[in-house]
């Protein structure tokens, strides 16, 4: 038994938390606060994490569909009460569990080792039988092998013909000598990259990264303003406007969507230009204020799509060099506070749920309301230019 098993509760993780479950008085109410730490996040979702939250979801597909019985869970005294919400939140996580990165949970870090391992295709189709059951027979939702039907929009850039993808290539290229605030050959500094510490870039490869963060800036402003654009036709926030249609907004904490008005994305404008004005300066790019940490991390996507589209890597290249270009936007002086505001809350709020995941921080992680999004982490580092006026 492996923790990196394609196989669904073939894994350490999975069967130490059934071995916990046994002991709960109401297993329901285990599965549904595990279910909804998960489906709350709104940065990353530790692979260990993800794991659980399968197992919860498949022992729930189990009560619905005793013909899915798993041999290994026969002698075990796992009855969980299973209510129409968690059979909904099981489904929602197994969706999530066949996602690279969904806009409202987070990144799913289970996801990236399936396809290191290769094992993609196999884990997502016996999923697939679980998803079935929980979500019924009005939602077609079968996996077929190489599709790319559950891959989410946002990261993704579909392959134009081969001229056009010259053409582009050649254009972002030329905007590397725009880049001030970040050497191209960092690119090439395998630090902290434990997956592909081996890979190196030419260095038109690595221009293209560099040309890619000033075209991605650029197109970030563009999708800020068209959702200031859209908020202002339809008035009120985001959360009385509905996901589904902005384009930077959607990628936020849901939590907080009743603050995202169009006096709230008029603020993201600045802090997106100044951002961008930051990236042609020679003193370096500092991902002072939330807000510009969540510029950066829609940068980075924006990033990543073009390198996806446009560089000519092969799959393990582009996620190396995608993921270090993600590594150089989000470089703080104050790395403390950005850790913390990058943590994964999923992990922490688990963590207390069962004995044996170790919380790994010193307290529970921290994201500040959003009308303070726009403030400095430290007191002796810039703030957004909007509140210089």
């Amino acid at each position: 038994m492996t923790c990196y098993s394609s196989k669904i509760l073939d894994n350490d993780d999975a069967m130490n938390f059934i071995a916990f479950l046994e002991q709960a008085s109401d297993q329901g109410r285990v599965i549904r606060d595990i279910l909804e730490a998960i489906l709350e996040e709104d940065d990353h979702v530790p692979a260990e994490v993800m794991r659980i939250g399968i197992a919860c979801a498949v022992l729930v597909a189990l009560q619905i569909d005793s013909r899915i019985a798993i041999e290994a869970l026969r002698s075990r005294k796992i009855t969980p009460t299973v209510t129409p919400e968690i059979r909904i939140m099981a489904r929602d996580l197994l969706q999530f569990a066949m996602t690279p990165r969904d806009p409202i949970h987070g990144t799913n870090d289970l996801y990236a080792q399936w396809k290191v391992a290769g094992e993609m295709d196999e884990a997502c189709k016996e999923l697939d039988k679980y998803l079935k059951a929980l979500a019924g027979p009005d939602l077609h939702l079968a996996y077929s092998p190489n599709s790319e039907s559950l891959e989410p929009d946002y990261p993704l850039t579909p392959l134009p013909e081969r001229a056009v993808i010259e053409s582009e290539r050649s254009r972002i290229r030329q905007r590397a000598s725009s880049l001030r605030a970040i050497q191209i050959e960092t690119f090439n500094d395998p630090k902290d990259d434990f997956w592909y510490n081996d890979l190196v870039f030419e260095r038109n490869i690595c221009e293209f990264a560099g040309g890619a963060i000033i075209d991605g800036s650029r197109s970030l402003i563009d999708d800020i303003f068209d959702d200031l654009k859209l908020l202002d036709v339809r008035g009120g926030s985001l959360a009385s406007a509905g996901p589904g249609d902005f384009k930077f907004l959607d990628a936020l904490p849901w939590r907080f969507a009743s603050s995202y008005d169009s006096s709230f994305v008029r603020k993201f404008v600045v802090t997106a230009i100044d951002t961008a004005q930051s990236l042609i300066r020679d003193n370096g790019l500092s991902c002072a204020s939330t807000a510009v940490d969540f510029v950066c991390r829609s940068l980075s996507w924006k990033v990543e799509s073009l390198i996806q589209a446009y560089a000519g890597l092969d799959e393990v290249g582009g996620q190396a060099l995608a993921q270090r270009v993600a590594r150089e936007l989000h470089q703080s002086e104050n790395r403390r506070d950005l850790w913390e505001l990058s943590r994964s809350s999923s992990h922490y709020r688990i963590s207390k749920m069962i004995p044996f995941i170790s919380d790994g921080y010193d307290g529970p992680p921290r994201l500040i309301q959003p009308d303070r999004w726009f403030l400095p982490f430290a007191p002796d580092e810039s703030a957004s230019p909007y509140f210089l006026y």
